[in-house]
């Protein structure tokens, strides 16, 4: 559970990243970078989605709701447990997850459902969750449709837990929206 907990609290952070540009001589790069980093710029929520608990002997089933941050290269993010698809009775037994860090956005990629963007995700700070490692990080992809925000998925194989395994599919169940 703690995976798929962290997952879905991950979720909205890891799409969104404002770096730094590319630091080369290409002004176009920046400015587009930068227009990306604009664009995702504020506080972006989850409605109230559903997720499956597989270790879990008192409920197999809650739904989340996700509120992210985003400021610069920063990020704040928050993650809470309902029992309803409303998202009005929360799990007592889970705590609110609450992760910090920073992000930077890479390379634009093409997915099925559209163009996108690697995003890489470092936790500096978390309470809510069991502890992470060091500098844990993620490996994810977002992209921006139709003001909406939507991440990779990270189901399979494709976790997220090292570039060689960042998604290469968005997960259009899930959404952000302002």
């Amino acid at each position: 559970m703690y995976k798929q907990t962290l997952i879905l609290v991950l979720l909205g952070f890891s799409i969104l990243g404002c770096g730094g540009g590319g630091g080369g001589d290409d002004d176009s790069i920046d400015r587009s970078l930068a227009a990306i980093y604009h664009e995702v710029r504020g506080l972006w929520v989850n409605p109230c989605s559903e997720f499956l608990i597989d270790d879990n002997p008192l409920i197999n089933k809650a739904y989340i709701r996700t509120t992210i941050e985003l400021f610069n290269d920063t990020y704040t993010a928050e993650g809470t447990a309902y029992l309803d698809d409303k998202c009005e009775n929360p799990v007592i037994f889970l705590p609110r997850a609450n992760l910090k860090g920073r992000f930077v956005v890479g390379d634009t990629l093409l997915t099925p459902d559209g163009e996108a963007y690697e995003v890489n995700l470092i936790v500096e700070e978390s309470s809510g969750l069991p502890p992470l490692p060091g500098s844990f990080g993620e490996y994810n992809i977002f992209a921006l449709q139709s003001g909406k925000l939507y991440f990779g998925d990270l189901t399979g194989t494709n976790d997220g837990s090292s570039p060689s395994l960042r998604p290469t599919l968005l997960n259009t169940d899930i959404e952000f929206r302002r």
